[in-house]
């Protein structure tokens, strides 16, 4: 970057002004130098003063990014301060981990709080949920 390049980037960008050169050649040798994010309607002023400035520009177009769909964590609540017959009925009926234990370690677990049901994607949550409702256990939503 030669001195009139400088000066010409510490006009056009407000973060190059206050920062020293040397640091500006470091950040600005592998990829050039990011001057920020604008909107469609700022960037023929950006583009004519760059010019004026005898900067060239290279433009990255952004698109707003795709939101991320994680899996959701389910808990099975109990109505009661612990779960009730039925209720442990029901959760070996929907719980693979839990029919897969024997009676007395589901009791010791359950009795320990929520049951971690399981992670699942959101695609998949109407049908547990409709499962759960038909054996009459309530289940609680966690991001």
């Amino acid at each position: 970057m030669s001195f009139a390049e400088l000066e010409s980037l510490r006009t056009i960008s407000p973060e190059a002004r206050i920062i020293p050169a040397g640091e500006i050649w470091e950040r600005s040798k592998q990829e050039g130098w990011v001057l920020g994010e604008y909107m469609e309607s700022q960037i023929d002023a950006l583009w004519t003063q760059a010019y004026e400035l005898q900067l060239r520009l290279d433009f990255v177009l952004v698109s707003e990014p795709e939101p991320e769909v994680r899996p959701v964590c389910m808990f099975v609540v109990w109505e009661k301060a612990g779960p009730s017959p039925e209720e442990i009925v029901a959760l070996r009926k929907l719980s693979e981990e839990a029919a897969n234990m024997p009676v007395s370690a589901v009791l010791r677990k359950a009795r320990a709080g929520e049951w971690l049901l399981g992670r699942f994607w959101p695609n998949r949550l109407p049908e547990i949920e409709r499962r759960a409702m038909e054996l009459g256990l309530q289940l609680r939503r966690e991001s």
